[in-house]
């Protein structure tokens, strides 16, 4: 495997807790949330709805501040996020939409002190690497869905940060295009080695892309269990040996729900209030 940078850093969520005012009260969303990522591995968050998954990498990445807990980074806790430790790709691929493919990419260079020249020659390599240069003067509005969420991805690689954060980034994506995404994040992780954190609640995707899986509880949300993902890399999206694999996770997935007396109705309601 060819590690051209150096690998990302180790990350440990300890004891996380938050909560949030409602109408009727308060709300505890996460409960201890407690686990870790290993350096250069690849990590997904799986969930039921409203478990607070996003709100955990909100936490991590300090776009949310915690009620109680730490997170490290490597030996160091981290108590005011520095610019640059992390990129992160959300659900919609938030590009400014009167800047080009190439001024979007720019608008994040800029805060790394480089110089136009060496912006110019990150973006252009970042962009032939997600097979993006023919389209780096293009504007947002004349790219399909797919196109601009990998011009997301391509910007969060060119800002090189050691810790990539990612919210569903695939799940408002056709089923074809989210897999040839998924094929295009490995093969850029598998080159690159930064540490991945990807919140999904699909369980065929985590399966696919992760190292380990982080399965959380409906809220007061808790870690119910860590997979580890016995599956070699290179893998292949829907491979008979990835089967065993989805049927363990998806049978803990309701063992769960059936202990927190969740039901999948119960899900759907929950999806439809949201």
């Amino acid at each position: 495997m060819n590690k051209e940078v150096k690998a990302g850093k180790t990350i440990e969520v300890i004891g996380i807790e938050k909560s949030f005012k409602s109408r009727d009260g308060i709300l505890k969303v996460l409960d201890g949330i407690t686990f870790k990522v290993d350096a250069a591995s690849l990590v997904c968050i799986l969930g039921p709805s409203g478990s607070g998954k996003s709100v955990t990498l909100h936490i991590i990445s300090g776009l949310l501040q915690k009620d109680k807990g730490k997170i490290m980074i490597g030996n160091e806790e981290v108590r005011k996020v520095k610019p640059g430790l992390f990129s992160f790709v959300f659900q919609n691929p938030r590009l400014l939409p009167w800047l080009t493919v190439e001024g979007n990419i720019k608008y994040i260079l800029r805060y790394t002190g480089k110089t136009n020249k060496e912006m110019n020659e990150i973006i252009d390599k970042v962009l032939d690497t997600m097979h993006l240069l023919p389209f780096k003067k293009y504007y947002p509005h004349q790219l399909s869905g797919g196109m601009q969420q990998r011009v997301a991805l391509a910007r969060a690689w060119a800002f090189n940060s050691d810790i990539i954060l990612m919210d569903e980034p695939f799940s408002s994506l056709d089923e074809i295009t989210a897999i040839a995404l998924r094929e295009e994040l490995l093969r850029i992780w598998e080159r690159k080695r930064k540490t991945i954190i990807f919140v999904t609640h699909n369980i065929a995707e985590a399966c696919y892309l992760a190292d380990k899986i982080v399965l959380l509880t409906p809220k007061p949300t808790k870690v119910f269990k860590e997979v580890l993902v016995p599956l070699e890399r290179p893998r292949v999206f829907g491979e008979d040996r990835s089967y065993e694999v989805v049927k363990k996770v998806f049978k803990l997935f309701e063992e769960c729900l059936s202990s927190y007396k969740v039901t999948r109705e119960d899900l759907m309601q929950e999806e439809e209030i949201r």
